[in-house]
């Protein structure tokens, strides 16, 4: 709020209102890793996300949507957190798409590359009894 004053002594109030554009939020590629069949749990991706309008009492930075190739099914969690389950049986890579929206119109996809391991064979215990000289089968 101004006030401008001539040379008479008459004075006018005035408001200059600056709105400042929202900018998207940015958010950078990660990575995580799993065996097969497992379950990568609570993945924070929006740890790896920013925005230069987020503040206090300015916008929030929330998980809009996710989806996964590979048939992998990947879940978004209150907290913004993700659930990844990838195919049964399945190894390699499953992609997990993301979108990060910040509330005020401005959002941006984000990539979670997650690498499904082989998991390690399972040994039992196990007992035979033989003979001499005869074949344990």
């Amino acid at each position: 709020t101004y006030t401008a004053t001539d040379p008479m002594g008459l004075t006018a109030t005035g408001t200059v209102t600056v709105t400042t554009p929202n900018v998207a939020p940015t958010v950078t590629t990660s990575g995580a890793s799993v065996a097969t069949d497992g379950l990568l749990a609570g993945v924070d991706v929006l740890q790896h996300a920013s925005d230069v309008n987020v503040g206090p009492t300015d916008q929030v930075l929330r998980v809009t949507g996710a989806t996964a190739d590979h048939g992998a099914q990947v879940t978004v969690n209150p907290d913004g957190t993700l659930d990844v389950r990838p195919a049964t049986g399945y190894r390699g890579t499953v992609t997990v798409t993301f979108t990060v929206s910040d509330g005020a119109g401005g959002s941006v996809d984000g990539t979670l590359v997650v690498t499904v391991a082989n998991a390690a064979p399972r040994v039992l215990p196990d007992t035979a009894a033989t003979d001499t000289d005869t074949a344990v089968l």
